[in-house]
């Protein structure tokens, strides 16, 4: 079984951590990304920069193409983990909530507002590199940059959570072991 998939179009550079967690994860190309060969998973990752062709020439197309099925993965449990977007300004118009990201990108002290969120324990506090911050969400703001704006926001919706960073680390095992429990259900995207 497939715990976490993550989006992109060449490489595996999440698998590599996410198997030292002890979690199978699966990296899928947009062509298959909500057709028959994109199995249930709990966890999907969407990697820092999606929207720029320079980077990625399909993710952005692919997210807002699948945008209700994205909605129905979130409402029937599923957690979406996104990064920054790696541009001056970027609406995450994909998500089934407000998300308004702007790019900032520095090393900066950041600490945690709401340590009861589950997303508090994806990154620690300190010195982390930062892209940007999000200027609009619908949520909580989990964690904040010196000049408080928010670099890591979480909103619950239906079952599962909606979670965007603009910080550029691995997730942390004591995430990925919440997200990827044995209580929580793979659901389709």
């Amino acid at each position: 079984m497939t715990d976490v998939l993550v989006l992109l179009e060449k490489g595996d550079m999440f698998g590599p951590v996410l198997r030292s967690y002890g979690y199978n994860s699966q990296p899928i190309v947009p062509n298959a990304f909500g057709s028959q060969f994109c199995p249930p998973v709990k966890l999907l990752i969407v990697p820092a920069g999606f929207p720029r062709p320079n980077f990625y020439s399909f993710l952005r197309s692919t997210l807002e193409r699948n945008k209700d099925r994205i909605d129905n993965f979130v409402r029937n449990g599923g957690i979406v983990f996104s990064y920054g977007a790696l541009m001056e300004e970027y609406t995450y118009d994909w998500l089934p909530v407000n998300v308004k990201y702007c790019s900032d990108p520095k090393k900066q002290s950041v600490k945690t507002i709401n340590v009861d969120s589950p997303a508090a324990m994806i990154f620690e506090q300190g010195v982390q590199g930062c892209d940007g911050y999000l200027k609009e969400f619908d949520g909580e703001k989990i964690m904040a940059s010196e000049d408080d704006k928010a670099v890591l926001v979480h909103k619950q919706l239906g079952d599962g959570h909606i979670i965007v960073s603009g910080m550029y680390d691995f997730p942390g095992k004591r995430f990925i072991d919440w997200a990827c429990s044995p209580d929580r259900k793979p659901v389709k995207i």
